[in-house]
């Protein structure tokens, strides 16, 4: 928390404290698309074209009922469980089923510890 806040160490960042900490970051990266693309995947915003695109989002594979698959993004996926992404696709593609995960998090009980 101390990298964003300023002289004033209150333990809370305010919006003005936010930006100027990304305005200086923004500052020493040459190329526009990488600090988009920088800032999408530390903060888990969807979207972005071409150099831009996020690609921290976990994606998860869904099958539709006439059998098409297709990998889709789960949107606003921080701090989600598996289970909750899954959920959040069921109820966006209610006519398919949920499967395999990509992205942050590995499949259950796959840890060499």
């Amino acid at each position: 928390m101390g990298t964003f806040e300023g002289p004033q160490k209150d333990g809370r960042v305010t919006h003005e404290e936010w930006h100027r900490y990304y305005a200086g970051v923004s500052a020493s990266i040459d190329d526009d698309a990488y600090f988009e693309l920088m800032m999408r995947n530390c903060w888990h915003i969807s979207g972005g074209e071409g150099q831009s695109e996020n690609t921290t989002n976990r994606r998860m594979l869904v099958t539709r009922s006439d059998g098409s698959q297709s990998v889709e993004e789960v949107k606003n996926d921080l701090g989600m469980s598996r289970e909750e992404a899954a959920r959040s696709l069921r109820a966006q593609f209610q006519d398919s089923t949920v499967g395999s995960t990509w992205g942050n998090a590995p499949p259950k009980n796959t840890r060499p510890w």
